[in-house]
């Protein structure tokens, strides 16, 4: 779970971060990326304009834009334009904030240019390796019922690995085959899935409904001790199963994900 580092944090990005967490409903991945990227930040007024510090904040009305390009400009030497991009679009949302928040009365942030990133095609299975991947778990007992739903579930439906992991049983209506996650920006919606998960899901409760500690708990995917499975985990057994069915590419949920709109895409799907 994502924590604060109230240390090596100015308490205005302290307030930013959890005001991501909680009004935004950022994911963890999120944000500790925005606290690792902000923390870097920091570390270089620290270094370059300590004049900046009063006790635990810095004075981000007296930063200057000759100051913020200093620091971009270190980044070259040491990240690819993917990671500056990254951590400027840290900055420019971190001080987007400031300015709402009248902590600024001029966001210096939000006319820098990103770095140009060569743009490449995201990765996907083929549709036979897609096949082979999710027959790859064993259709029985707990855990094997449970890994066939997810992956079903990820292929049929594309949703995300936090989306996916955040699904409650009264979220699902598997007899219309309709799912109900809240994604991005905390923004619900409604996902239909197809038969074959429709199939899984229904072996997985069944066998679910067995365990009378699964029964005191509203996440729909479960771990060993009957608690709501971690993102982690999920990644995790993606990868083995791919090994497993002797997928040789690198195989994450994201790829799943991009593999099920290609696969829609190529049968006609606008």
């Amino acid at each position: 779970m994502f924590q604060l580092d109230k240390n090596n944090l100015p308490r205005s990005i302290q307030k930013y971060l959890l005001f991501l967490k909680n009004e935004k409903n950022y994911s963890e991945h999120t944000l500790r990326n925005y606290s690792i990227d902000l923390k870097d930040f920091v570390f270089f007024i620290q270094q370059k304009a300590s004049h900046l510090l009063k006790e635990q904040e810095i004075a981000w009305s007296q930063l200057n834009i000759y100051e913020l390009r200093a620091y971009l400009s270190q980044l070259h030497s040491k990240f690819a334009a993917s990671s500056i991009a990254r951590r400027l679009a840290s900055i420019k949302s971190f001080f987007q904030y400031l300015r709402k928040t009248q902590v600024i009365q001029v966001n210096i942030a939000a006319d820098l240019s990103s770095p140009k990133i060569k743009k490449t095609l995201p990765k996907f299975l083929e549709a036979e390796e897609a096949f082979r991947l999710v027959e790859g778990p064993e259709k029985s007992g707990f855990i094997g019922l449970r890994d066939w739903a997810i992956l079903e579930l990820f292929y049929s439906s594309g949703i995300r690995a936090g989306e996916l992991v955040a699904i409650n049983l009264e979220h699902i209506d598997i007899a219309n085959r309709i799912l109900r996650v809240r994604g991005k920006g905390n923004k619900e919606r409604l996902v239909p899935f197809g038969n074959f998960a429709k199939l899984a899901l229904e072996s997985y409760l069944k066998e679910r409904l067995k365990n009378k500690v699964c029964n005191v708990t509203e996440a729909l995917f479960l771990g060993k001790q009957g608690k709501r499975v971690h993102v982690s985990v999920v990644r995790k057994m993606v990868a083995q199963y791919a090994l497993k069915t002797g997928i040789t590419k690198k195989v994450s949920p994201h790829q799943l994900r991009h593999s099920f709109a290609t696969h829609l895409l190529r049968a006609g799907a606008d």
